[in-house]
């Protein structure tokens, strides 16, 4: 079978009425997607839990019909901590022969973690197991604190190798015989390479870590070439800093494996709003995986993608397929939610490029004056030359109830770009003079996240417009302060 050579991301569907991540959905017996996520509320506000479990039905990726079916709450409120240190999390779900696994694990945020890259780090992982639908599990959450299954780093974010529904597997590389799971070496994000594990079938309900090998190199339909020391692995794919947690999908019309690694170019506890994906591919779990393509999300941020079993399409040289994921933690407003990213793949070829699209005028907040393109500061504002993240290194504040900032302008869309902190208040934005929409600068964060997107007029009528943003004195409850930034504005002319 010829490698994928091409990939083309299609429009994603968030759910408004979901809140959480990682999510990673197995095709279970019923045709459902069954799958945990972390760190939220789950469907329709069910908890505010590390873990829960949920499911999907339908068939439209439009119209989901997504509950949280149970909310796990031995393994701890959203973000509530043990005595390590450390919160739960959950790492890769599958459903075999009625019965649903999944990995938990222990993680230290990164902000706390002492990675000197400020990574989340993740260690003692377990697999637990339900055979009522996930209503109930075993292990308990106290057995895999006490005695997890993988008690260092380098097998503590498994996720399973899907093939089909309920596990079923075709007979090619031992699938009728295995379960296959890859790990990273003990990070949710930024991961520096990927080992592969396997169990077999018949003994993956023991959740015996025992039980598991390791592929060390050469042909992997050879047992000679598998051990049960993790030292020995071979890395399938070494990229430092660039293996976020994920898993690998068969894609059967191609006869090939398809991995989507992620990772953030920069502080992931600050510039969580621009993910990059590298697809990979390969003809055998095992390797050899080859990149086929980088794909830049933003400003949604998407991490933690896992390619689908269910709803592949076509075959020969084209496949349509699924893509689950994540979106920026810290615009839980907008993308904090379960995403459905449909995407195509190409096999032996390239897409056409995409048409050049319209062009983008920056506006910096230091652009100051009262002509068009310009900004016109009135009241107290004040440039701060010293935000290195922000965009051109600087941005303007103010503070004085009723300080205005306004940009005078030709053209089609206009996009509000500034930082967010936990001092900041609530600012009153209008065009062409419009009644106000309120848009609150306030983040939970304890560092400043720069550069969001706080306002998009939509689609403009041809002529001049009138963009105002205006200091209202008020703020989030949670806020310290009422301050308000101005980083840049982008008009699509």
């Amino acid at each position: 079978m010829k490698p994928i050579s091409d990939v083309r991301l299609g429009t994603p569907k968030l759910y408004a009425n979901s809140v959480g991540d990682t999510w990673d959905p197995a095709w279970a017996a019923d045709g459902h997607l069954y799958f945990p996520g972390n760190d939220g509320s789950g469907w329709d506000g069910a908890c505010s839990n590390n873990v829960f479990f949920n499911r999907t039905t339908g068939d439209d990726l439009n119209d989901l019909q997504g509950e949280t079916i149970y909310c796990m709450s031995e393994y701890g409120g959203w973000s509530d901590k043990g005595p390590d240190g450390c919160t739960w999390k959950s790492s890769g779900c599958i459903s075999i022969d009625g019965v649903f696994y999944f990995g938990v694990a222990r993680h230290n945020y990164g902000t706390s973690s002492g990675d000197p890259f400020r990574r989340q780090t993740a260690n003692r992982a377990s697999i637990i197991r339900s055979t009522d639908m996930g209503h109930t599990w075993a292990r308990s959450a106290q057995e895999n604190y006490d005695d997890p299954m993988f008690p260092d780093a380098r097998y503590a974010t498994p996720y399973f190798i899907h093939y089909g529904q309920d596990g079923a597997a075709p007979a090619i590389d031992n699938a009728d015989r295995y379960i296959y799971a890859v790990s990273n070496n003990g990070f949710w994000c930024n991961g520096d390479n990927y080992i592969l594990g396997r169990v077999e079938r018949s003994k993956i309900g023991r959740l015996d870590a025992g039980d598991w090998t390791f592929y060390k190199g050469g042909d992997g339909m050879q047992t000679k070439n598998w051990t049960s020391d993790k030292g020995q692995a071979a890395l399938i794919i070494d990229n430092p800093l660039k293996c976020g947690e994920t898993g690998a999908t068969y894609i059967p019309g191609l006869g090939r494996y398809l991995l989507v690694a992620w990772y953030y170019p920069g502080d992931p506890n600050v510039e969580t709003d621009e993910t990059r994906l590298i697809f990979y591919d390969a003809p055998h779990p095992w390797g050899p995986w080859g990149e086929v393509r980088e794909v830049v999300s933003s400003p949604e941020g998407w991490y933690c993608p896992r390619v689908l079993a269910k709803w592949q399409r076509g075959s020969g040289d084209r496949v349509e397929a699924v893509l689950v994921a994540g979106g920026d933690y810290y615009e839980m407003d907008k993308f904090y939610r379960f995403t459905i990213l449909p995407f195509t793949v190409r096999a032996g070829g390239e897409f056409p490029p995409h048409l050049p699209g319209p062009a983008t005028q920056v506006v910096n907040d230091d652009h100051t004056g009262s002509g068009l393109f310009r900004i016109e500061y009135s009241g107290t504002w004040k440039q701060n030359a010293s935000r290195g993240k922000a965009y051109a290194g600087s941005e303007h504040f103010a503070e004085a109830e009723n300080d205005t900032f306004i940009v005078r302008f030709e053209g089609r869309r206009l996009r509000w770009f500034t930082s967010k902190e936990n001092r900041f208040g609530i600012a009153g934005a209008s065009l062409d003079d419009r009644a106000e929409t309120l848009v609150d600068l306030y983040t939970y964060c304890v560092e400043p996240q720069y550069g969001r997107l706080v306002y998009d007029s939509g689609d403009l009528a041809p002529g001049e417009h009138r963009f105002r943003v205006r200091v209202t004195g008020q703020k989030n409850e949670r806020s310290r302060g009422t301050v308000i930034a101005n980083d840049r504005i982008e008009i699509t002319v």
